[in-house]
């Protein structure tokens, strides 16, 4: 038999040498050979828009000229062939387009599954990609779209006033109630407003403001698409080798655990009140929220807590985000229907209050919503899903197995449905409303193959009824609250990567709204308070906070020379414009527009505001001794006296500074409401310390046990695992952006040595994990190599001072990208006469010691490649030196690396790099104007008092030495006589 089937095939077997004897691999190459002709006629049928070359191995090069010209491909190919499939190399892989009228068609297609595509592309299985897990589940196990359908949906009327309530504090918290005009990030600070406003309604009064899940329900979605993008670059097979080492996939990773270090312990003791309750014989007590929904939907389904959690945020609170903010820029760029908006919000309001159909009512707001969505989806195409088998679709395309596909969205811009598709009309869906059989589609929610925002089917985003009704919430409260308009000369641009149009910000601020706190009077015509709209504060916004600086000035800086840390050179003859906060513009010559006020830099030098990574701003001064100035001080007396301190370093050019023990987050707040002047602060708390370490104040003959068990004004002293993650997550609950840790002996304690390593192993990574799960970093004091080691060893990524660094350290802290923050003017004031008494004896030979060789340790890690950063560790009386550090480095680096220590490259530690320590358009306005070249000469910066004509943080003028350029931060006092 076999015989006869090998002759049909090949002809006599007997004349093919070897068949007879071996057949089976002729057989086998036949059947390889029928198979690659197969699936290559199937693939054959499908026209690729931008196909891989002969003989590339790699997807890199399709899969950019994809993000580049998405949109171009689809418009381009539906222009001429309307009806026809289109087939391209897309960012997830091989990708078939078809028409928009082929929707309904694959809505709910027995043959494609949203499941395996979603698995495919965000590698569900794999750890920190949490979120995507509870998405890519089977249609009976989809426990999120269960608990959307089946307690969300059905509550929305209950759930708004409460997220009413929470949208109100929170913009009244982030957008202020300035009465004068001011720029604002709306970007961020809407995507902090949904943030708070969703897990409200989630999660309860408690969890809605705990910052730790604030900052994951902000931060994971980016971390986890990242993720998933840069792993998709690999080898399947890899993946779950690759992911571990993959930064985006170790912050993901970080993120997921914070989410349960935060839901897990809120879950464990609703547990304990309810099996109480049940032991005393009382009703358990019940919590509506997301926790219990899930609780009681999941019956026989597996689920983490936390991980169902993260879904909400990855699905809602960024897509939210931008629509909120692209409906806004489109109100701000057509101010004609603001009147009409809010007379129908007031209208509505006034009878209803937030009622059960307060938001149905509002159909223009709902219009305008929808326009603005369909100009902007979240993707121009949608409904993406993968063949589970071959199939055929109606006009004859061949689907095969394992081929992804998805609907165009351009039915949204097709004149033949929407008159005019490229212009913005809010009355578009408002007037079909008046059209019986199109009533229906005109609602915001409503999906179907003219609109194809939200998807459709099966997998229409089930969480669209409450995110429409979250931004409409965001919406009356900032239309009532708030005059905006765009920046001047500021032209929104739609940046396209992919099929994901976004609106192109400044960068990083993504300053695009101007707001103001006033109401607008004719509008809310009312006077009794019951009849105000609710969360509307009447209390002026200068009563409120008559610490408020004036309005702020706008600024063209003419002729400047703007100095480029980065390059390491000086930039001639620019003009520079300065707008609420920010550069604005750049360039060689910028017309000032009028209202600014032009100054004239003809030979003066525009640098970034300086950083210093290393200050204690609770080691203030007032004593002549260590003793008096750290261990012994009275905190209500060091409190009192910070922002003298604080504004002594921003009238030295420092416009950020990284304490690294003692700053409290109140210091921080105060600072960033402009109570007092002083400095941008990133802190630490209390840097944590081992007994008998460098925080330990005691001295030997002290007891064992004293009050706060050694603690200084700067450090607290902890020991063991458990202690260690007790300390350091409470130096996060209040406040710290970093841990710092010392794992090395000290010069100013009092019973160490310098060659001591402090701190176990275990103790160091119980601690770094701590960090990591807050998705930040720890710092460690160390001097030797040993410690060195011995901190990076187990997670450490910052080294402070280093003093005894050698080659073969630095180049293992470079290769692992570790900073260091050398700290060399301590050590030389504490070593001069006029402070000779302020170190006791047996602390200035240990001083001797690490000044010597401060200098060869700066050499030795710049040579090496390490990453350095600019710090002055100053206690006490000698917080006063702290600009000749500039002086000292300039002995052992070049002028432009320590100017980069003190600008870019602390800006990169403190993740600020987009905002801080250049002058570049959409950065920060923290700039100093000076006399001298700081790139020829950084002992320049050494001399402030010579040196520094004006320091600007924020765009204002905080101290003058000039008198082109006066202070702009005071209040006039209003004359009597």
């Amino acid at each position: 038999m076999a015989s006869r089937v090998l002759t049909s095939v090949f002809g006599d077997a007997e004349s093919i040498p070897g068949l007879s004897a071996n057949p089976l691999p002729y057989v086998v190459a036949s059947l390889l050979a029928v198979l690659l002709i197969y699936h290559l006629r199937l693939h054959s049928e499908l026209s690729i828009i931008n196909p891989k070359k002969p003989f590339e191995l790699s997807d890199r090069r399709v899969k950019r000229v994809f993000a580049a010209n998405a949109r171009k491909f689809l418009t381009e190919w539906f222009d001429t062939h309307p009806d026809k499939p289109l087939t391209m190399n897309a960012d997830y892989g091989r990708l078939t387009v078809l028409p928009p009228h082929m929707a309904n068609e694959i809505r709910n297609h027995k043959s494609l599954s949203f499941t395996k595509w979603s698995q495919n592309s965000f590698h569900a299985h794999l750890p920190g990609f949490d979120g995507f897990r509870e998405i890519t589940r089977g249609k009976d196990d989809r426990l999120v779209n269960r608990v959307l359908n089946k307690e969300l949906n059905k509550q929305l009327a209950k759930v708004m006033e409460p997220l009413a309530e929470e949208t109100a504090l929170s913009l009244n918290e982030l957008f202020t109630d300035d009465t004068e005009w001011h720029t604002i990030n709306p970007t961020q600070n809407i995507l902090r407003v949904i943030a708070r406003g969703s897990s409200r309604v989630l999660l309860g009064e408690q969890l809605c403001r705990n910052e730790a899940w604030l900052r994951v329900t902000r931060e994971y979605t980016v971390a986890a698409f990242q993720a998933a993008a840069q792993l998709r670059l690999y080898p399947a097979w890899t993946r779950p080798l690759v992911h571990w080492f993959l930064p985006p996939c170790r912050q993901a990773r970080a993120m997921a655990k914070v989410a349960r270090s935060v839901i897990q312990p809120v879950i464990d003791e609703r547990k304990r009140r309810k099996l109480e309750a049940e032991a005393l014989g009382k009703k358990p007590e019940v919590f509506d929220d997301a926790i219990e929904w899930f609780e009681k939907e999941s019956k026989d389904v597996e689920y983490d807590a936390a991980t169902v959690q993260l879904v909400m945020s990855l699905a809602a609170i960024h897509t939210t985000t931008d629509l909120t903010c692209q409906t806004l820029t489109d109100i701000a760029r057509n101010p004609h229907i603001l009147k009409d908006l809010r007379e129908e919000i007031i209208s509505v309001l006034r009878e209803d209050g937030w009622g059960k159909t307060t938001l149905y009512r509002m159909k223009l707001l709902d219009s305008v919503i929808k326009e603005s969505q369909r100009l902007k989806p979240i993707a121009m195409a949608t409904m993406r899903r993968v063949a589970s088998e071959t199939f055929t679709l109606s006009d004859g395309t061949v689907i095969p197995k394992g081929h992804s596909v998805a609907v165009s969205s351009h039915s949204m811009w097709e004149p033949q449905i929407h008159p005019q598709p490229n212009e913005w009309n809010g009355y578009r869906f408002y007037d079909m409303r008046d059209e019986p059989e199109k009533q229906h589609l005109a609602q915001l929610v409503t999906t179907g193959i003219s609109h194809l925002a939200w998807g459709h089917g099966d997998h229409a985003c089930p969480g669209r009824f409450f995110a429409a009704n979250e931004v409409k919430i965001i919406l009356v409260h900032i239309l009532l609250k708030y005059d905006f308009e765009l920046p001047a000369g500021y032209v929104p641009k739609v940046r396209e990567w992919g099929f994901a149009p976004r609106l192109q910000c400044p960068r990083c601020v993504g300053c695009i709204l101007r707001a103001v706190g006033r109401i607008q009077a004719p509008v809310m015509a009312p006077q009794q308070p019951e009849q105000q709209p609710a969360g509307v504060s009447s209390v002026p916004a200068q009563l409120i906070k008559p610490w408020k600086l004036p309005p702020q000035k706008k600024y063209i800086f003419k002729n400047a020379n703007v100095v480029d840390p980065v390059s390491g050179t000086v930039v001639e003859g620019q003009t520079v414009g300065l707008s609420g906060g920010l550069i604005e513009s750049l360039g060689d010559d910028v017309p000032a527009p009028s209202g600014y006020v032009v100054v004239d830099l003809s030979g003066k030098y525009l640098c970034p505001g300086l950083i210093d990574c290393h200050v204690h701003l609770a080691a203030v001064a007032g004593s002549d001794s260590l003793a008096a100035s750290l261990f012994g001080s009275d905190p209500a007396e060091s409190h009192f006296r910070q922002p003298f301190l604080c504004r002594q370093m921003l009238s030295r050019g420092f416009t950020t500074v990284r304490d690294t023990g003692g700053a409290t987050l109140a210091l921080k707040e105060a600072l960033d409401d402009d109570v007092f002047a002083g400095p941008r602060l990133v802190l630490a708390n209390k840097a944590l310390s081992q007994t008998g370490g460098h925080g330990d104040a005691r001295g030997p003959h002290q007891p064992h046990q004293q009050c706060c068990g050694g603690d200084t004004a700067l450090t607290t002293v902890v020991d063991g695992v458990p202690a260690c993650i007790h300390a350091a997550r409470d130096q996060m609950r209040t406040g710290a952006d970093f841990i710092k840790i010392i794992v090395g002996g000290g010069v100013a304690s009092p019973t160490d040595r310098l060659e001591n390593t402090q701190f176990t192993a275990d103790e160091i990574r119980a601690i770094a994990d701590v960090a990591e799960s807050y998705g930040t970093y720890v710092t460690a004091h160390a001097y030797t190599p040993k410690a060195i080691r011995h901190a990076v060893d187990n997670g450490v990524m910052c080294i402070e001072h280093g003093n005894f660094l050698d080659d073969d350290t630095a180049r293992y802290m470079a290769a692992r990208g570790v900073w260091l923050v050398p700290t060399l003017i301590t050590y030389q004031a504490l070593g001069e006469d006029q402070y000779g008494g302020f170190l006791p004896p047996v602390n200035r030979a240990k001083n001797r010691e690490v000044l010597a060789r401060g200098l060869g340790s700066l050499r030795i890690a710049e040579a090496a490649g390490v990453r350095i950063c600019h710090g002055s560790d100053l206690l006490g009386p000698l917080q006063a030196e702290q600009s000749r550090e500039f002086g000292l480095r300039a002995q052992a680096l070049s002028s432009a690396a320590v100017l980069r220590g003190a600008t870019v490259t602390p800006a990169r530690l403190l993740k600020q790099d987009g905002f801080l320590g250049q002058v570049k358009t959409g950065f920060a306005a923290d700039l100093l104007v000076l006399n001298g070249n700081p790139l020829e000469d950084a002992s320049v910066l050494a001399k402030p008092e010579r040196s520094v004509l004006a320091v600007m943080k924020n765009g204002r003028v905080y101290t003058s030495r000039w008198q082109k350029l006066p202070e702009d931060v005071g209040q006039a006092t209003a004359l009597i006589e």
